[in-house]
């Protein structure tokens, strides 16, 4: 048994890409600091392929939510964006740009994740919406020429008692 991480991951933390061996892995999550087993799970893990991991739902339902990062090259001139659902209470969402009628996705449900797509490098204004409401922004949004992003929202549409993880978009540089 190898211990990946020394410091604890606190809600919403990430790391970067670590270098696993290929074949099955056995992958156990707990509390920081010892505790029972919160999940135990095998993934099969494909040689030179990249892959994501993130860590779903309630403490007492937690799961391990994996996928393959293929995206392909990026286009000259855009980077590759796609857009993940991590919260287990709400509604479908979508990813749009302000001030663009047609959004960049459909309403994405929880654990579904739409494929990587082609965007111009600029500077954009994107926003989060469910059933035509607007949930969370990410303003002054860089996306970079050859770069991959993965935007998500995560937290609690109506966050149980005692916790204060709300509804929001973070964006993360894959």
């Amino acid at each position: 048994e190898k211990k990946i991480n020394t410091i604890a991951f606190r809600y919403g933390s990430n790391t970067n890409y670590l270098g696993f061996s290929s074949g099955s892995r056995n992958l156990k999550f707990r509390p920081f600091g010892g505790g029972p087993v919160a999940i135990d799970t095998i993934l099969i893990l494909d040689p030179d392929k990249d892959f994501s991991i993130f860590v779903v739902d309630d403490y007492e339902r937690a799961k391990v939510f994996m996928l393959f990062d293929n995206p392909g090259t990026p286009v000259a001139g855009k980077g590759k964006v796609r857009f993940i659902n991590l919260s287990p209470d709400a509604n479908p969402v979508q990813l749009k740009i302000k001030d663009v009628t047609l959004p960049l996705t459909v309403g994405q449900s929880f654990t579904t994740a739409s494929s990587f797509m082609d965007i111009e490098a600029d500077t954009y204004h994107f926003e989060i919406i469910s059933g035509g409401v607007l949930i969370d922004e990410l303003p002054n949004t860089q996306i970079q020429s050859g770069f991959y992003y993965t935007i998500l929202v995560r937290g609690y549409a109506t966050p149980p008692s005692g916790n204060t993880n709300v509804l929001e978009a973070y964006i993360v540089i894959n």
